[in-house]
């Protein structure tokens, strides 16, 4: 997981960059005092719009380059906090096989990102020089306003307030019903992947044994996400398995899908990875943590230790 941590700190940090540069040049344009004739980058513009078109579109602007910042100064928080474990022999497994292309491509796609976004913070850099040193200037409620969804972006990044982390979780209760639940039995754990049958009741709970398990860990979206893009990979023989394995544990014909990663990365409920030589399941389950999955995982491993 090194390497795709790696990219997807690059692809959140790019999509950073893209905001603050939108943040910096939406800040010098909510500066400029008259609209009638614009100077910006050598360039004359002419504007026919009204001050308070040109106030709305601002504001507007504004929130989105908040939104962009919000969403990829989290995301990179979640990219960083990617947990590295050591390599072991399932490294080696079929659905792993096409991820080595994948990595190099990421990774090339990645530093591009990285480069363009670099390359617009700068035009942004020189825009904002060029509206402020180029134009009529004055403070104006347009301006207090973008300043202010700055601040309130950076206070909700840095500090989040009680109230809001409380509607998270609601939201996130609320999102995440229907998927997966699960409980811990001394033999392993007992999944209800909450699957229905055409015209049937749902699937019966599959049972994942702990002896057929080598890793239980518990993902973020963002390490999800990387987790199927960077370490399995477009793998067709993976999908071809999946379905089969989910057709026929619909039907009846076995105990449980030894590929399932129907659902998954979502950003409501928990994402968990469960691995073995024979079994790779990838589920976003229906609860706030799952700790109690993976001690019981740890305490079995280490009694057969």
């Amino acid at each position: 997981m090194r390497l795709a941590r790696i990219i997807s700190v690059l692809e959140y940090l790019a999509g950073l960059l893209v905001g603050v540069a939108l943040g910096i040049v939406t800040l010098g344009v909510s500066l400029v005092a008259e609209w009638e004739t614009v100077h910006v980058l050598g360039l004359t513009v002419r504007a026919s719009i009204g001050a308070d078109v040109a106030n709305g579109v601002t504001i507007a602007a504004a929130a989105l380059a908040c939104a962009v910042v919000a969403v990829a100064a989290t995301r990179l928080r979640e990219a960083l906090a990617i947990r590295i474990v050591p390599s072991d022999p399932i490294a080696s497994a079929p659905w792993s096989r096409a991820a080595g292309a994948a990595r190099a491509y990421g990774l090339g796609r990645a530093v591009a990102e990285v480069v363009l976004a670099i390359g617009l913070l700068l035009l942004g850099a020189l825009a904002f020089g060029s509206l402020v040193g180029g134009n009529p200037v004055a403070l104006s409620p347009c301006t207090g306003a973008v300043l202010l969804l700055y601040a309130i972006t950076a206070w909700l990044l840095v500090r989040p307030p009680r109230v809001a982390t409380a509607l998270g979780r609601a939201v996130d209760r609320l999102l995440r019903r229907g998927q997966p639940r699960y409980r811990v039995t001394p033999e392993g754990v007992v999944v209800d992947l909450r699957l229905r049958r055409p015209k049937q009741a749902t699937t019966r709970p599959a049972l994942l044994r702990f002896d057929e398990l080598a890793e239980v860990r518990p993902l973020s979206y963002v390490g999800a996400r990387a987790f199927l893009r960077y370490e399995v990979g477009p793998n067709l023989d993976l999908v071809a398995r999946q379905t089969r394995d989910v057709a026929r544990y619909l039907k009846g014909d076995i105990a449980r899908p030894g590929v399932c990663t129907i659902g998954t990365p979502t950003m409501a409920g928990t994402d968990v990875l469960l691995r073995g030589p024979e079994l790779l399941c990838l589920l976003a389950v229906d609860g706030d943590d799952v700790a109690d999955l993976g001690n019981a995982f740890e305490a079995q491993r280490v009694g057969h230790a």
